[in-house]
């Protein structure tokens, strides 16, 4: 996924949720790229970037990505995308 694709989908959270205070991320090429931080810099939204190695740093999104994968990804495999994407609004919203 590339920075502005991550922007894009940023924006669109936006516009529903408002700005976040700041957005904390790996150090995955989509967090580390240019793009990103162009968009961040115009938003005024400060970009936290985690250890590389520490996925302790961020335990609370690893652990919420780890269920989120067991309960929609993992076991529904080759599922289109809709169907993907009403799983995991289940998910969601039961959770």
């Amino acid at each position: 996924m590339s920075g502005d694709v991550v922007a894009a989908a940023l924006d669109r959270a936006i516009a529903r949720q408002g700005k976040p205070q700041s957005i904390t991320g790996d150090h995955g090429t989509e967090f580390m790229s240019r793009a990103l931080e162009d968009w961040a810099s115009r938003r005024g939204v400060p970009l936290d970037v985690t250890r590389p190695g520490t996925p302790t740093d961020r335990s609370c999104i690893e652990s919420s990505n780890g269920t989120l994968r067991d309960a929609c990804s993992h076991v529904h495999q080759g599922v289109d995308l809709a169907a993907a994407r009403r799983r995991i609004k289940a998910w969601r919203i039961d959770r």
